[in-house]
């Protein structure tokens, strides 16, 4: 199971993003044998599966590096609120139905069929509108892992705490710093947990202070070890 884990891991995120493109030969082509608009909507469902497939393996791989001991390991995934989900559904529902209504009968279409290839696109391409930004945060005894995918690209990191300074929980400025890098689903979150480095030039070349936002943030705070945790 790690090799396959491993593989699917080193598949780039922006090649299985292209999959949705399938979705519009898959509506353009239902009228022929069934077997053709099959075999796409088999390969879309084949990519979707992958990218939820992508992440339980960097959870696993986060557990094989990160945790010594595995019943204590903690994970996140990060949801934006109800009421952002709901209202863009609606939002690209109606978008829909008015491209649906606008090109009635253009290119052969049938206004069903414009509405089931303009929704089912965006569903599947802009995942973000309806779930926010994909986070997941892994905490185990001696670091955290990340995976946080904004749209077409995955970042993953590794943390071991010794490269911890310090955490605190700060509320989210209107423009945070360019020193920090920010993960959070949506732009509304109001607070966070800063992760300041003890090296100077931050976590990495490009990553400087992390700024982690939570459904929970007082159970996610419980997690680091104390002797971390500032104000």
């Amino acid at each position: 199971m790690k090799r396959l884990n491993d593989f699917i891991l080193e598949i780039p995120f922006l090649f299985l993003m292209k999959v949705p493109y399938l979705w519009l030969p898959a509506v353009a082509f239902y009228t022929l044998p069934p077997v053709v608009s099959g075999i796409l909507c088999g390969l879309i469902l084949l990519g979707l599966l992958a990218m939820n497939w992508q992440n339980a393996a960097w959870i696993e791989k986060a557990r094989r590096e990160l945790a010594r001991n595995q019943p204590a390991v903690y994970v996140e995934y990060v949801r934006p609120p109800l009421l952002f989900i709901v209202r863009n559904i609606g939002l690209v529902l109606l978008l829909s139905l008015a491209i649906a209504w606008f090109l009635d009968g253009k290119f052969g279409f049938t206004g069903l069929q414009w509405f089931v290839f303009v929704a089912g696109f965006i569903a599947m391409y802009k995942k973000t509108l309806f779930f926010g930004r994909r986070v997941t945060y892994i905490l185990t005894d001696r670091g955290l892992g990340i995976r946080y995918v904004p749209q077409h690209i995955d970042y993953r990191l590794l943390i071991h705490f010794n490269e911890i300074r310090s955490i605190q929980r700060v509320s989210m400025p209107a423009n945070p710093p360019q020193r920090w890098t920010v993960f959070t689903a949506t732009d509304q979150a109001k607070e966070g947990l800063l992760l300041l480095p003890k090296k100077l030039d931050g976590f990495s070349e490009q990553i400087g202070d992390i700024l982690l936002a939570s459904n929970d943030l007082d159970n996610l705070i419980q997690k680091f070890p104390s002797t971390l945790v500032r104000g």
